[in-house]
């Protein structure tokens, strides 16, 4: 239910045109949802913590089958209801993805990134965005979804040949660093490990989480503007303008910030990149967006409301 309150803020938090958006989800709903996923996946998860040898296997595979079957079908379920209880001026959103597509998107094509060890990676997220954003509708209004796979190739090709770089240096730098001011030898460091053997660990280990934290941002930024510029809404486009290193300072900010906090302060965080966020993020109506909202009303009220499913509850993990 905590999860509810926080999309209701948030949302309520974002303006267009001068109106806020809405969440209206019954928080009950949202409960028996998340009760209902731990009724069939706790009590396998409980047996896996404890089991060994082969049946500790056996039970591992068991989890991760029925995981896969329910994963697919809780994805759609929940960006469904997420959306049914999303509104803009009294104007509720949908979602019109299909089980079919989700089981197909992680059964077959996560499949198919395993067995090319991630070569396929960019064309499944790709194809990931184009349901969980091309599914999309707005009244009648429906989403279209133009992002093509080489735009996704080019952001991880990028920053994978970034990584490479930015590790050969931080590994030189340390090796030969260390060996001209500090005097140390590392395989004889490595070999007995003293004080400052330790303390490089640890210095390594913050230089890495930092850098790896600091890319995803980076990457996620590149991703989310691909995506917003090449979505429709009916007429209308969208302008996403975020920078990576903006994007990757306001990440290890907002990380440092939770943590000296003991997570205090991590609402403060969330909040605060989603401002960011909505402040790179541009809607480009084609023509007044008052005139699309009242024909937008209009038709909705002439053919009413769309019948809620029959499990109506968020199964969002």
């Amino acid at each position: 239910m905590g999860q509810g309150a926080a999309t209701a803020l948030l949302l309520w938090q974002h303006r267009l045109g001068g109106h806020a958006f809405d969440y209206v989800a019954n928080p009950v709903r949202i409960l028996i949802g998340r009760l209902l996923i731990m009724t069939l996946v706790g009590p396998m998860m409980f047996l896996n913590s404890g089991a060994m040898g082969v049946n500790g296997i056996l039970i591992s595979f068991g989890l991760a089958a029925l995981l896969s079957l329910i994963m697919p079908w809780a994805m759609v379920q929940s960006r469904r209801f997420q959306a049914r209880y999303s509104l803009y001026r009294g104007l509720h959103f949908g979602f019109a993805g299909k089980a079919g597509q989700a089981y197909e998107l992680y059964l077959f094509w996560g499949l198919l990134v395993v067995f090319t060890l991630g070569a396929l990676y960019p064309l499944w997220r790709n194809k990931r965005n184009a349901l969980m954003f091309g599914e999309m509708r707005y009244a009648s209004l429906k989403a279209g979804y133009h992002a093509k796979h080489r735009s996704f190739y080019g952001v991880y090709l990028f920053y994978g040949v970034l990584l490479g770089l930015l590790s050969f240096i931080l590994v030189s730098a340390v090796v030969i660093g260390g060996a001209l001011f500090v005097g140390f030898d590392l395989p004889e460091m490595m070999a007995n490990p003293g004080p400052a053997s330790v303390y490089g660990r640890l210095i390594s280990a913050a230089l890495s989480v930092t850098v790896s934290l600091a890319l995803a941002a980076m990457i996620h930024s590149a991703i989310l503007n691909v995506v917003w510029n090449n979505l429709t809404l009916g007429p209308h486009a969208f302008a996403s303008r975020l920078k990576p290193w903006r994007m990757a300072w306001i990440t290890i900010s907002n990380l440092f910030v939770s943590l000296i906090s003991l997570g205090l302060l991590a609402p403060w965080g969330q909040i605060r990149m989603a401002r960011y966020r909505a402040a790179c993020l541009t809607l480009l109506a084609s023509g007044a967006l008052e005139a699309t909202v009242s024909e937008q009303a209009r038709q909705v009220a002439s053919i009413g409301e769309e019948v809620g499913d029959i499990l109506d509850v968020d199964l969002g993990f």
